[in-house]
Protein backbone atom coordinates (compact mmCIF):
# COMPACT_ATOMS: atom_id res chain seq x y z
CA UNK A 1 0.00 0.00 0.00
CA UNK A 2 1.34 3.45 -0.92
CA UNK A 3 2.15 5.75 1.94
CA UNK A 4 1.13 9.41 1.77
CA UNK A 5 4.20 11.65 1.68
CA UNK A 6 3.27 14.18 4.32
CA UNK A 7 6.21 15.25 6.45
CA UNK A 8 5.25 15.33 10.13
CA UNK A 9 7.56 18.33 10.68
CA UNK A 10 5.47 20.49 8.32
CA UNK A 11 2.31 19.44 10.13
CA UNK A 12 3.98 20.25 13.47
CA UNK A 13 5.11 23.64 12.16
CA UNK A 14 1.54 24.39 11.02
CA UNK A 15 0.25 23.43 14.45
CA UNK A 16 2.78 25.52 16.35
CA UNK A 17 2.26 28.47 14.02
CA UNK A 18 -1.50 28.25 14.60
CA UNK A 19 -1.06 28.14 18.38
CA UNK A 20 1.36 31.10 18.37
CA UNK A 21 -0.91 33.10 16.07
CA UNK A 22 -3.91 32.46 18.31
CA UNK A 23 -2.04 33.45 21.47
CA UNK A 24 -0.57 36.60 19.92
CA UNK A 25 -3.97 37.80 18.68
CA UNK A 26 -5.59 37.15 22.06
CA UNK A 27 -2.78 38.92 23.95
CA UNK A 28 -2.82 42.06 21.81
CA UNK A 29 -6.33 42.79 20.47
CA UNK A 30 -5.93 46.57 20.94
CA UNK A 31 -3.25 46.72 18.24
CA UNK A 32 -6.14 46.50 15.82
CA UNK A 33 -6.85 44.94 12.54
CA UNK A 34 -3.58 46.04 10.97
CA UNK A 35 -1.68 43.70 13.26
CA UNK A 36 -4.26 40.99 12.68
CA UNK A 37 -4.00 41.49 8.91
CA UNK A 38 -0.21 41.14 9.01
CA UNK A 39 -0.35 38.12 11.32
CA UNK A 40 -3.05 36.60 9.14
CA UNK A 41 -0.92 37.29 6.05
CA UNK A 42 2.07 35.48 7.55
CA UNK A 43 -0.01 32.57 8.82
CA UNK A 44 -1.91 32.03 5.55
CA UNK A 45 1.18 32.46 3.35
CA UNK A 46 3.22 29.97 5.38
CA UNK A 47 0.24 27.59 5.49
CA UNK A 48 0.00 27.90 1.69
CA UNK A 49 3.71 27.18 1.29
CA UNK A 50 3.35 24.11 3.50
CA UNK A 51 0.41 22.88 1.41
CA UNK A 52 2.47 23.37 -1.77
CA UNK A 53 5.35 21.47 -0.17
CA UNK A 54 3.04 18.58 0.67
CA UNK A 55 1.69 18.60 -2.90
CA UNK A 56 5.25 18.49 -4.23
CA UNK A 57 6.02 15.48 -2.01
CA UNK A 58 2.84 13.77 -3.18
CA UNK A 59 3.81 14.49 -6.80
CA UNK A 60 7.17 12.80 -6.29
CA UNK A 61 5.41 9.77 -4.81
CA UNK A 62 2.84 9.78 -7.65
CA UNK A 63 -0.01 10.15 -5.15
CA UNK A 64 -3.45 11.28 -6.24
CA UNK A 65 -5.31 14.24 -4.77
CA UNK A 66 -2.52 16.79 -4.87
CA UNK A 67 -4.60 19.22 -6.94
CA UNK A 68 -6.56 20.21 -3.84
CA UNK A 69 -3.33 20.90 -1.95
CA UNK A 70 -2.03 22.98 -4.85
CA UNK A 71 -5.27 25.00 -4.87
CA UNK A 72 -5.06 25.50 -1.10
CA UNK A 73 -1.39 26.46 -1.34
CA UNK A 74 -1.78 28.96 -4.17
CA UNK A 75 -4.85 30.53 -2.57
CA UNK A 76 -3.04 30.75 0.79
CA UNK A 77 0.06 32.40 -0.68
CA UNK A 78 -2.01 34.86 -2.75
CA UNK A 79 -4.26 35.70 0.22
CA UNK A 80 -1.20 36.18 2.43
CA UNK A 81 0.54 38.46 -0.06
CA UNK A 82 -2.58 40.57 -0.65
CA UNK A 83 -3.10 40.98 3.10
CA UNK A 84 0.59 41.86 3.62
CA UNK A 85 0.92 44.42 0.82
CA UNK A 86 -2.50 46.02 1.24
CA UNK A 87 -3.30 45.90 4.97
CA UNK A 88 -5.35 49.07 4.74
CA UNK A 89 -7.95 47.56 2.42
CA UNK A 90 -11.48 47.52 3.66
CA UNK A 91 -12.30 45.02 6.39
CA UNK A 92 -14.68 43.30 4.02
CA UNK A 93 -11.75 42.28 1.81
CA UNK A 94 -9.99 40.67 4.76
CA UNK A 95 -13.23 38.95 5.76
CA UNK A 96 -13.71 37.62 2.22
CA UNK A 97 -10.10 36.38 2.02
CA UNK A 98 -10.36 34.71 5.41
CA UNK A 99 -13.67 33.04 4.68
CA UNK A 100 -12.58 31.72 1.26
CA UNK A 101 -9.28 30.51 2.71
CA UNK A 102 -10.99 28.83 5.67
CA UNK A 103 -13.61 27.17 3.47
CA UNK A 104 -11.00 25.96 0.96
CA UNK A 105 -8.56 24.60 3.53
CA UNK A 106 -11.46 23.06 5.47
CA UNK A 107 -12.85 21.24 2.46
CA UNK A 108 -9.33 20.06 1.53
CA UNK A 109 -8.80 18.67 5.04
CA UNK A 110 -12.17 16.90 5.07
CA UNK A 111 -11.48 15.47 1.59
CA UNK A 112 -8.03 14.25 2.67
CA UNK A 113 -9.45 12.72 5.85
CA UNK A 114 -11.96 10.73 3.80
CA UNK A 115 -9.82 9.93 0.74
CA UNK A 116 -6.73 8.90 2.70
CA UNK A 117 -8.39 7.44 5.80
CA UNK A 118 -6.65 4.10 5.25
CA UNK A 119 -3.22 5.69 4.71
CA UNK A 120 -2.98 8.30 7.45
CA UNK A 121 -3.12 8.13 11.19
CA UNK A 122 -5.99 9.87 12.92
CA UNK A 123 -8.12 10.82 9.92
CA UNK A 124 -10.81 11.83 12.40
CA UNK A 125 -8.56 14.60 13.78
CA UNK A 126 -7.88 15.87 10.28
CA UNK A 127 -11.62 15.79 9.57
CA UNK A 128 -12.30 17.74 12.78
CA UNK A 129 -9.77 20.42 11.78
CA UNK A 130 -11.39 20.60 8.35
CA UNK A 131 -14.89 20.85 9.79
CA UNK A 132 -13.74 23.61 12.16
CA UNK A 133 -12.31 25.54 9.20
CA UNK A 134 -15.57 25.18 7.23
CA UNK A 135 -17.62 26.29 10.24
CA UNK A 136 -15.28 29.25 10.75
CA UNK A 137 -15.53 30.23 7.07
CA UNK A 138 -19.33 30.07 7.14
CA UNK A 139 -19.46 32.07 10.39
CA UNK A 140 -17.31 34.84 8.90
CA UNK A 141 -19.53 35.00 5.79
CA UNK A 142 -22.77 35.12 7.79
CA UNK A 143 -21.62 37.62 10.47
CA UNK A 144 -19.42 40.23 8.73
CA UNK A 145 -20.71 43.09 10.89
CA UNK A 146 -19.99 41.29 14.15
CA UNK A 147 -17.04 43.58 14.59
CA UNK A 148 -13.28 43.42 14.53
CA UNK A 149 -12.96 42.16 18.10
CA UNK A 150 -15.31 39.23 17.51
CA UNK A 151 -13.50 38.43 14.27
CA UNK A 152 -10.12 38.51 16.01
CA UNK A 153 -11.38 36.31 18.86
CA UNK A 154 -12.88 33.83 16.38
CA UNK A 155 -9.71 33.79 14.33
CA UNK A 156 -7.58 33.26 17.43
CA UNK A 157 -9.85 30.45 18.66
CA UNK A 158 -9.74 28.75 15.25
CA UNK A 159 -5.95 29.05 15.07
CA UNK A 160 -5.55 27.65 18.59
CA UNK A 161 -8.03 24.83 17.96
CA UNK A 162 -6.51 23.75 14.67
CA UNK A 163 -2.98 24.30 15.98
CA UNK A 164 -3.52 21.95 18.92
CA UNK A 165 -5.05 19.25 16.72
CA UNK A 166 -2.37 19.60 14.02
CA UNK A 167 0.37 19.41 16.65
CA UNK A 168 -1.17 16.26 18.12
CA UNK A 169 -1.63 14.79 14.66
CA UNK A 170 2.01 15.53 13.71
CA UNK A 171 3.28 13.36 16.58
CA UNK A 172 0.96 10.53 15.52
CA UNK A 173 2.18 10.96 11.94
CA UNK A 174 5.80 10.89 13.15
CA UNK A 175 5.19 7.58 14.93
CA UNK A 176 3.60 6.15 11.82
CA UNK A 177 6.41 7.33 9.51
CA UNK A 178 9.07 5.88 11.80
CA UNK A 179 7.47 2.48 11.60
CA UNK A 180 5.90 2.62 15.04
CA UNK A 181 2.24 1.93 15.29
CA UNK A 182 0.50 4.56 17.41
CA UNK A 183 -0.87 3.11 20.62
CA UNK A 184 -4.43 2.05 20.00
CA UNK A 185 -6.44 0.85 22.98
CA UNK A 186 -7.77 -2.64 22.53
CA UNK A 187 -11.39 -3.38 23.12
CA UNK A 188 -12.09 -5.67 25.96
CA UNK A 189 -14.19 -8.61 25.00
CA UNK A 190 -16.79 -9.74 27.43
CA UNK A 191 -16.62 -13.37 28.43
CA UNK A 192 -19.70 -15.24 27.39
CA UNK A 193 -21.03 -17.56 30.02
CA UNK A 194 -22.90 -20.63 28.79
Amino acid sequence: MANIRLDWRWVLARGILGILFGILVLMNPIAGLLTAALLFAAYVAVDGLMALSSAWRMNQAHERGRGFLIAQGVLGVVAGLVAAFFPGLALITLIALMSVWALTSGFVAVYAAVAYRDRITSPVLLGIVGAAAVIFGLFVIMRPVAGAVALLATLAAYALFSGVFLTFWSFRLRQFQHGQRPHMPTRHREAHVL
